[in-house]
């Protein structure tokens, strides 16, 4: 009888940490599920980029960070000029073959603390946190003959339109920033189309 008590036990002792490890691998599982369903909400699927959504959640800690260490930090708003006529010319899937040379390119040249994401359309966002303005147009350069370089070997034809804007003391949140930035493209573009129009 206590042989039998024993062995009875000695089961249920198994039972109970197979059930438990059972428990424990359905937790681990549905973790990863969560975290992989994070992942893909903030993060753009053309691309892999981050998001808009994603962009001013970190883009939000890296200004509140600047500010208190009193660091630089400068945003770029990017776009493509007449990149509805490359879609009418070529097609909407060389519109998102350029779109992708454009996320390689900017992640290629930049660092891994930069933050880079897609907006919408072919809007691009980056954060370049202990950068004033100088860096980040030395940094813009370099994008910008890469992807004039892959984008020549691709066999499409389109510039990029570029708006800069340093955080400044009244910045209070990082939507001024990039407003002051998207507002420095959109210049910028304007002076593009009058250039091609005299050309």
């Amino acid at each position: 009888s206590r042989h039998l008590q024993g062995v009875q036990v000695l089961s249920n002792g198994v039972l109970h940490f197979a059930a438990l490890g059972a428990l424990m691998l359905a937790i681990a599982r549905l973790e990863e599920a969560l975290w992989s369903a994070r992942k893909q909400a903030m993060h753009d699927p053309l691309t892999g980029l981050l998001n808009r959504r994603a962009l001013k959640e970190f883009a939000g800690d890296a200004l509140a960070r600047t500010k208190a260490m009193r660091e630089p930090l400068t945003a770029v708003v990017v776009d493509c000029n007449d990149f509805k006529k490359l879609n009418d010319r070529f097609g909407h899937h060389a519109g998102d073959h350029v779109l992708q040379i454009l996320a390689r390119v900017l992640e290629s040249e930049t660092r891994q603390m930069d933050l880079i994401a897609r907006t919408g359309g072919d809007e691009f966002v980056l954060v370049l946190p202990g950068s004033d303005e100088l860096e980040a147009r030395r940094v813009m350069a370099r994008i910008e003959r890469a992807f004039e370089a892959r984008i020549a070997n691709a066999g499409y034809s389109t510039s990029l339109a570029v708006g800069l804007a340093s955080v400044l003391e009244e910045d209070g949140s990082i939507d001024t920033l990039l407003r002051r930035a998207d507002r420095n493209m959109y210049s910028e573009k304007v002076q593009y189309k009058k250039r091609a129009y005299l050309n």
